[in-house]
């Protein structure tokens, strides 16, 4: 990603400004050791993806299928939780 181009986000109320953006990519990339992975992968996500980036996202690494599923249906039982609905 070149330093030029601008990753666009998004919080609950709308698109944020490009100060804010920055800001935020800055207390992302403190500390972190310095391969570009970072820029590559959020220019990927912006590529692919077609829309903003939402602020406030949660992103954890699963290692193998029984905790991916065990994720998934944690986070569909919590949902259906929030509407009223039976656990699965």
């Amino acid at each position: 990603m070149h330093s030029s181009q601008r990753i666009q986000m998004e919080g609950v109320q709308g698109p944020l400004s490009n100060q804010q953006s920055k800001a935020i990519l800055a207390r992302l990339k403190l500390g972190a050791v310095n391969t570009n992975i970072f820029d590559r992968h959020l220019a990927i996500v912006q590529e692919i993806g077609g829309s903003p980036l939402a602020v406030g996202n949660k992103v954890e690494l699963l290692i193998d299928g029984q905790a991916t599923y065990a994720s998934m249906f944690a986070a569909i039982n919590a949902a259906c939780r929030g509407a009223g609905q039976p656990d699965l």
